[in-house]
C-alpha cells in the first residue's frame, strides 16, 4: 500500500474532510469541500405503459412507451430483452437495430430515477421480424447482436504495474488471461531528479518491458512521474523536457502497444498538483511549466498515440476552439490532446477535472463550461483515468451518464474498487464493462451472389458502434474471401474505423471492394485487425465484433483466424 493509499484510507475511515489530507484535497487552490448530505430517495418511478413493438424491417424494431412519474423525477428506462438488461435511454422509445429477420423477441421496460430506484417491469411485449429475402441476384443477410462479454484492444478496465521497468510475465499473463487488455504504468523517475541524462539500461528496461506486453498480448497507458511523497526532490524544468526528448525513441519504437501517454512529468505523482521546484512552480506546476511539457510531449511521441493532460482548464486554455469533425484525426495539438481523470466520479468536480479558480458553476451538468467543452472533444479524443478511493457518485446512474457523456475508454478498476464494487451491487457493471471504449457490432452484409473471375465484387456492410469512445487507432474493415476447396484467402479492406461515431442507434453503410482472381465458392468473412506490423497478425490485438453466433446461418467467431463468418458464399464463375 502506497502513502496516497494509507491516507485516503485514513480520511475515509474516520470520517475526516478533505482538508485533512493533502493529496486527497488534489488542489491546493481549490475551497475545502466535504460532501452535502441529501436526503435519501427510496420512491421508485410508476410503472412505464402502453409498450409497443413494431418491427418496421427485418432489421429493425421500434420500442414506445407512455413516460412514466416519480417524486423526483425520471433520469430513464432499462430495455430488456428476453429479461436481460439490453440497453438505456433517456427518452420512452428505443430503436433496437440488427436483430435478426424471421426471429421473435420478448422486451419489458423499466424506468428508474437518480437515485437509482428502478420501477418494476412493464409486461413483455413480443414482436417478430419478416423473413430475409435474397432479390435480384444479391444476397443480404443479418447478424444478431450479443450482450456477450469479452476483451478488446486498447479499451475496457485496467488495472496497474506502478513501473514498466519492473513488469513480469507472470503478473502481465495473469491480468491478459483474466480479460484485461490495457494496462496502466506510472513510471518512477525518482533516481534521476539530479541526473540530466537517462541511463542507455534505463532505456532498455522500458523497452522491454514494452516487448512483454506485444508478446503477451496487451497495450499500455504510460505516465511518468518523479515524486509521490511530501518533501521528495524535485528535478528542474530544465532536466524534465530533457528526459521528456530521450524518451522519444521509446515512444516511437513502441507505439504499437501504447494506447495513450498521459501529461505526467509535473508534480506529485505527475499530475500537475503540488510543486516546489523554483523552475517548475510553487506550489503548483505554472503555466509556462505546463505548456512547456505538453510542446515538449506532443514532440516526443508520436502523432498515432493520443496523450491525456489532467484538466479541463489546461485544455481549454490551450485550445479555446472546442475540436471539432473538422479537425479530428488530422494530427493537429487540438487532435491529439484529450484528458486523463485521476479521480472519477468523486465529487461535483471531480477533485479538480472540470474546476478553476473563478468558474462558478462546478456542478455536474453540462451548465458547467467544462463539461460542455469536455463532452463535445472527448467525442473525438482520449479519454481515460481512474476513480479516488471513495467519493460521493457511486450510483448507476452516475456512471452510465458520465461514462457516455464524456466517451470513457478504459477505467482501472484496481482502485478506489469501493466504485466497481457498489456498480456489481447495483447490477450495472456488465454495462459498463461493454461500454468502455469501442463496441463494433455488424448488422448486415450485402454482395453479389456470384461475379465473373477478375472482376472486382463490392461487399456493403452495414456496423455500428455502440460502445462509449471511438477506436483510436486507424483500422480498417477487412472482407476475407475463403475457398471452400482450396481454402485460397482473397481479402479487400475500405474505411476508417475511427470515424464511425460512438453510441450509434444505426447501421453505417462501408462498402468494401474485393478483386476475384479465380474460379470456385467462398465462404465471406469479415475482420477488423491492428495495423502495426508486430501486432496485426495477432488474434489478441484484432477486434472481436459484438455479435452472436448462429449455426442454423453458419455464422460464427473465428477465434483462431480472429474473423467472423458471415454464412454467405460468393459463386466466382
Amino acid at each position: 500500500m502506497n502513502l496516497r493509499q494509507i491516507l485516503l484510507g485514513i480520511a475515509i475511515s474516520s470520517g475526516l474532510t478533505l482538508a485533512t489530507v493533502s493529496y486527497a484535497q488534489k488542489w491546493h487552490s481549490r475551497p475545502t469541500r466535504t460532501p452535502t448530505p441529501t436526503s435519501a430517495d427510496t420512491q421508485a418511478p410508476s410503472v412505464p405503459s402502453g409498450l409497443v413493438g413494431t418491427a418496421v424491417s427485418s432489421t429493425q424494431i421500434n420500442l414506445t412507451w407512455n413516460a412514466s412519474t416519480d417524486n423526483v423525477g425520471v433520469t430513464g428506462y432499462w430495455v430488456y430483452l428476453n429479461n436481460v438488461a439490453l440497453a438505456t435511454t433517456a427518452a420512452p422509445s428505443f430503436t433496437h437495430n440488427g436483430v435478426t429477420a424471421g426471429t421473435t423477441y420478448n422486451y419489458r421496460v423499466s424506468a428508474y430515477d437518480a437515485a437509482g430506484n428502478p420501477s418494476p417491469w412493464t409486461s413483455a411485449v413480443a414482436v417478430t421480424t419478416p423473413a430475409p429475402t435474397t432479390t435480384s441476384g444479391t444476397t443480404t443477410i443479418a447478424f444478431s447482436s450479443t450482450l456477450d462479454e469479452f476483451s478488446n484492444p486498447e479499451r475496457g478496465f485496467s488495472r496497474m504495474m506502478t513501473n514498466l521497468t519492473d513488469l513480469y510475465s507472470s503478473w502481465l499473463v495473469a491480468q491478459h488471461d483474466a480479460g484485461y487488455r490495457v494496462l496502466s504504468h506510472r513510471q518512477s523517475l525518482a533516481n534521476y531528479v539530479y541526473t540530466p541524462t537517462l541511463p542507455q539500461s534505463f532505456l532498455d528496461a522500458l523497452n522491454a518491458g514494452a516487448a512483454l506486453h506485444r508478446g503477451t498480448g496487451t497495450k499500455m497507458v504510460m505516465q511518468f512521474s518523479y515524486w509521490t511523497d511530501s518533501g521528495s526532490p524535485e528535478p528542474t524544468l530544465t532536466t524534465i523536457l530533457g528526459h521528456i526528448a530521450q524518451l522519444a525513441p521509446f515512444f516511437r519504437a513502441n507505439a504499437d502497444v501504447i494506447t495513450a501517454v498521459h501529461g505526467g512529468f509535473l508534480g506529485q505523482y505527475g499530475e500537475w498538483a503540488f510543486s516546489t521546484a523554483p523552475s517548475v512552480g510553487n506550489p503548483t506546476p505554472t503555466a509556462a511549466a505546463r505548456a512547456a511539457v505538453r510542446d515538449a510531449l506532443l514532440a516526443a511521441v508520436p502523432a498515432t498515440i493520443p496523450i491525456g493532460w489532467r484538466t479541463l482548464e489546461d485544455l481549454e486554455t490551450w485550445y479555446p476552439t472546442p475540436l471539432d469533425a473538422s479537425q479530428a484525426f488530422s494530427g493537429t495539438s487540438l487532435a491529439r490532446s484529450g484528458i486523463h481523470n485521476d479521480c472519477f466520479l468523486y465529487n461535483q468536480d471531480d477533485a479538480g477535472t472540470y474546476w478553476a479558480a473563478g468558474v462558478s458553476d462546478t456542478g455536474r451538468t453540462l451548465s458547467n463550461p467544462f463539461r460542455a467543452y469536455h463532452s463535445q472533444v472527448s467525442n473525438w479524443t482520449t479519454m481515460g483515468g481512474e476513480n479516488c478511493n471513495g467519493g460521493q457518485y457511486t450510483a448507476c446512474a452516475d456512471v452510465l451518464n458520465d461514462g457516455a457523456t464524456y466517451h470513457w475508454r478504459y477505467l482501472r478498476d484496481d482502485w478506489g474498487t469501493s466504485f466497481d464494487d457498489g456498480w456489481k451491487a447495483q447490477g450495472c457493471y456488465p454495462e459498463i464493462r461493454r461500454s468502455l471504449g469501442y463496441r463494433f457490432q455488424l448488422d448486415s452484409i450485402s454482395h453479389p451472389q456470384s461475379a465473373a473471375a477478375g472482376s472486382s465484387v463490392n461487399v456493403e456492410i452495414y456496423l455500428r458502434n455502440v460502445g462509449w469512445a471511438r477506436i483510436f487507432s486507424a483500422r480498417k474493415l477487412v472482407v476475407t474471401l475463403r475457398n471452400t476447396s482450396s481454402g485460397a484467402l482473397i481479402s479487400g479492406s475500405g474505411a476508417d474505423m475511427r470515424l464511425l461515431p460512438p453510441q450509434a442507434t444505426a447501421g453505417y453503410r462501408i462498402v468494401v471492394p474485393v478483386t476475384v482472381p479465380a474460379a470456385g465458392a467462398y465462404d465471406v468473412y469479415i475482420s477488423m485487425p491492428d495495423i502495426w506490423p508486430g501486432t496485426k497478425d495477432k488474434a489478441d490485438y484484432a477486434v472481436r465484433f459484438a455479435n452472436a453466433d448462429d449455426s442454423a446461418k453458419g455464422q460464427f467467431w473465428d477465434a483462431g483466424n480472429f474473423r467472423f463468418k458471415t454464412g454467405t458464399t460468393l459463386t466466382v464463375q
